[in-house]
């Protein structure tokens, strides 16, 4: 995933910044995807770090999880839905975290933290290959090592690998949040359909990204307070900006024989 090549531990801004910053010129042929189109949409100022109920009551979030595991980092990613009178929701995607390549149980605990940071309505998992790894974790409590506080186990609320779901009815406990997970099988045919529906959603408008990095990194140097901020606290202020334009970059290379 090209999205490791950028965390709060070896990220480095001028070195990024060669590999990452030219401008892309043009769609890749066959290319299921168009920058124009994703670049169009790029529209987001700021990245959301929690729940806000500041643009509309009745939004809440979703994170999308692609699971790694020794040396392919997870990523969550955090989507804003904001229903509308009519049509389609408004999908945002506010953040993206990258977590480091740990062992699943730490990774279970930063995705339930994640989950009540945001007020999630849920986690959406590949419960395919190494993703069961960590749902076997999701679906036990955790202890908090930062207070000792205890991460009640997350259930699975469905989806549309009923097989993996059913598996984990049997792990219920009074004290689990039942309907936190929703459990995907991601193969080909699930592939297809989810890029139609996002090529389709972002055609119409639907889907906001954050503004590009050296946008951010131009408004944040005008300020006296990103003036005076040292390079790591800049770059991690840049994280969110860096990882949406490498998500475009993947996004981007995908073809339509993919």
């Amino acid at each position: 995933m090209l999205l490791e090549i950028i965390d709060y531990t070896t990220y480095n801004e001028s070195s990024f910044d060669r590999e990452y910053g030219s401008v892309w010129s043009g769609d890749i042929e066959n290319a299921y995807f168009s920058n124009d189109v994703f670049e169009k949409h790029r529209i987001l100022l700021q990245p959301e770090y929690e729940y806000s109920g500041r643009s509309s009551k009745s939004a809440y979030y979703v994170i999308g999880v692609d699971v790694g595991r020794k040396g392919c980092n997870s990523e969550a990613c955090i989507i804003k839905v904001t229903p509308q009178p009519q049509g389609d929701a408004l999908k945002t995607l506010v953040c993206i975290y990258s977590l480091a390549a740990e062992h699943f149980e730490t990774q279970a605990i930063h995705l339930k933290k994640l989950y009540f940071k945001y007020n999630a309505r849920s986690i959406v998992i590949d419960a395919n290959g190494i993703g069961g790894g960590l749902i076997d974790y999701m679906v036990k409590a955790q202890v908090d090592p930062e207070d000792g506080s205890t991460l009640v186990p997350f259930g699975v609320e469905g989806g549309t690998f009923e097989e993996a779901a059913s598996d984990y009815k049997k792990f219920k406990t009074d004290d689990m949040i039942h309907d936190a997970m929703y459990l995907v099988k991601a193969n080909a045919p699930f592939n297809t359909e989810a890029h139609a529906y996002v090529q389709t959603q972002m055609s119409s408008g639907k889907i906001k990204f954050l503004i590009d990095e050296q946008t951010a990194k131009a408004k944040l140097l005008s300020t006296k307070k990103g003036q005076n901020m040292t390079p790591d606290e800049r770059n991690e202020y840049l994280m969110p900006f860096q990882q949406t334009s490498i998500l475009k970059d993947q996004m981007l290379r995908l073809n339509l024989a993919a």
